[in-house]
């Protein structure tokens, strides 16, 4: 298999959804919360998803786009690449489980973004400063 085909299994993101969540308190930072829209198309043949991000969390406005593809036959993950507007580059890697929950893992942070139905996606983010001991950290919905 060249990637192409495992790339089909995400295609319960394609679309374009509404996004609100929130950011948990820590640190003697308040808790705060934000909504915007993800959106998520396929590109270069459908072998990658380019995921685009537009939020307002407080006052800011938050933009990214993140190319989701290269899929490893040696580990069964996506190498997920993203930009934002604070210049900011982050590389994560990501899997499906049997369930179908898409599994994000990066540097100092990671996700589980499941289906709740045919219009709507949660997820959930840790935050760690040494990718071991996890604190939960920002919660959000997608709906279409």
């Amino acid at each position: 298999m060249n990637g192409h085909e495992e790339m089909t299994a995400l295609g319960f993101l394609i679309g374009r959804w509404k996004t609100e969540g929130y950011i948990r308190a820590t640190g003697g930072r308040a808790a705060s919360s934000f909504s915007g829209t993800d959106t998520y198309e396929w590109t270069l043949g459908s072998r990658f998803l380019l995921h685009k991000v537009d939020v307002m969390m407080q006052d800011e406005r938050t933009e990214a786009i993140e190319l989701i593809g290269e899929w490893n036959p040696q580990t069964n993950r996506y190498t997920l690449r993203s930009f934002d507007n604070q210049g900011t580059y982050t590389q994560m890697e990501a899997w499906l489980d049997k369930a179908g929950a898409f599994h994000i893992l990066g540097t100092n942070m990671r996700a589980v973004l499941r289906v709740n139905d045919a219009d709507t996606l949660s997820a959930h983010w840790d935050r760690s400063d040494d990718n071991e001991n996890w604190q939960p950290w920002m919660e959000l919905t997608l709906s279409k």
